[in-house]
């Protein structure tokens, strides 16, 4: 669909590409958009992604007939020259709004009087928007689907008063995703808070919930950091224990760039995993390892690793041993997830019933934690604590070091923020 939209007698028509005119409809729900997000938008949705400058010229050309409104932040005070750019619609952008019937001339009317006052948001609601566009930008062709809405227009369509707003909301027949951003004002006992909210909710709720607390960094606001692990670490230890929450539901402390690919096999389905299928994975991984002619496994009942205070929520996924010459040691399985604060607290569960630490179960030597790939066992964040008997890997370690020929590389925690790569033996 393309609109031609009149600029004044004298003066040509402008036509609206196919993708301006879904542009517009993102600017519907998000108001104001960075000038990034808006380059991002016109790369994804076009054939043939064209060049920077040629965007640039695009929103230009768009300023200047009145459909967009470009607003100005100075990058540094100390140079003023260099600038972030912000557009919102303008009033012949909401004239192609009508004209595409995503919205009436009431609605026309107040949006144009409300985009009058519309200034720059909150570094808060800009890092919301940044994100939720990547996610929509990241799961177009993929075939999901799933409404959207602002965590306040879907409380207004909430039959009862609930206690708790969410930033954002993604819903599906069976599953809601709450987005949280976090920019680090708030206090971890507010967070913990929020989440007893939620819980509460939950009790309610058949479908299967999930809370996305996403971190702000500079992939979504230029002013903070790139590293956000200390805030993504306080926010997972502080969490109400898993075993008191209910079953449907899932949550996540991962950063805002990580975000948009967790919300991605969330709405397709891929995480979080079932029992079974974790199972699948665990016994996948022990089959590879059973390969190397240096080491040997054997299935363990748990009751023989945890004593009578175990709490079967936190247990991990499997127990055996794995024998390598004449050491015996006796290995937790954990299959986790990136970002999961269920994973983190079973970790954390486990890692103190091993040999050494705070609480000892009859025979736990080591806790084994497997992601299902690399990038995910590189990007999940712990801090807090050093789980110096703990082993990060992924699924298919063993074909990797078979196909290398050696043994092989794990990440070893030496410290609560740093790990390093070194060969499991």
């Amino acid at each position: 669909m393309s609109i031609r939209i009149p600029l004044g007698k004298g003066r040509k028509r402008i036509e609206l590409k196919e993708v301006e005119v879904l542009l517009l409809k993102e600017m519907l729900i998000h108001r104001i958009m960075r000038s990034k997000d808006i380059h991002d938008f016109y790369k994804a949705t076009m054939d043939r992604p064209p060049h920077t400058s040629s965007i640039t010229k695009r929103l230009t050309r768009l300023v200047n007939t009145g459909v967009l409104l470009r607003l100005e932040e100075a990058l540094d005070h100390n140079r003023p020259s260099v600038k972030w750019y912000y557009y919102k619609l303008a009033k012949k952008g909401i004239f192609a709004l009508v004209e595409a019937g995503w919205i009436d001339n009431h609605q026309a009317e107040n949006l144009y009087r409300q985009s009058l006052s519309t200034k720059i948001p909150k570094p808060h609601n800009l890092a919301l928007s940044s994100l939720v566009n990547t996610i929509r930008l990241k799961s177009r062709g993929q075939g999901l689907l799933y409404e959207h809405f602002r965590g306040g227009t879907w409380l207004e369509k909430q039959p009862n008063d609930l206690p708790f707003m969410p930033d954002w909301v993604f819903q599906q027949e069976d599953r809601q995703i709450f987005i949280e951003v976090d920019t680090g004002a708030e206090s971890l006992s507010l967070i913990k808070e929020k989440v007893n909210r939620y819980m509460s909710y939950c009790q309610s709720r058949r479908e299967e919930i999930v809370i996305v607390f996403s971190i702000m960094d500079s992939s979504v606001n230029h002013l903070v950091s790139s590293d956000r692990s200390k805030r993504i670490a306080s926010l997972k230890e502080n969490m109400p224990s898993c075993q008191h929450w209910p079953k449907h539901l899932s949550i996540y402390v991962l950063s805002a760039e990580r975000t948009s690919d967790l919300v991605i096999r969330l709405l397709d389905g891929l995480e979080p995993l079932d029992e079974e299928y974790r199972g699948f994975v665990l016994e996948e991984w022990r089959s590879e390892l059973d390969t190397f002619d240096k080491y040997s496994s054997q299935s363990l009942d748990k009751a023989q690793v945890y004593g009578p205070d175990r709490i079967t929520e936190l247990e991990v996924d499997m127990t055996l041993t794995i024998v390598e010459k004449l050491q015996i040691r006796t290995i937790g399985l954990l299959y986790c997830e990136e970002g999961s604060v269920r994973s983190y607290q079973k970790i954390r569960y486990n890692h103190r019933r091993t040999r050494g630490t705070i609480v000892h179960g009859q025979k736990f030597d080591e806790v084994m934690i497997i992601y299902l790939n690399n990038d995910a066992l590189q990007h999940d964040v712990f801090g807090i604590h050093l789980w110096k008997n703990a082993w990060l890997t992924h699924r298919h370690i063993w074909q990797e070091a078979q196909k290398e020929g050696g043994l092989p590389l794990m990440l070893k925690p030496i410290s609560p923020y740093k790990r390093e790569m070194i060969p499991f033996e």
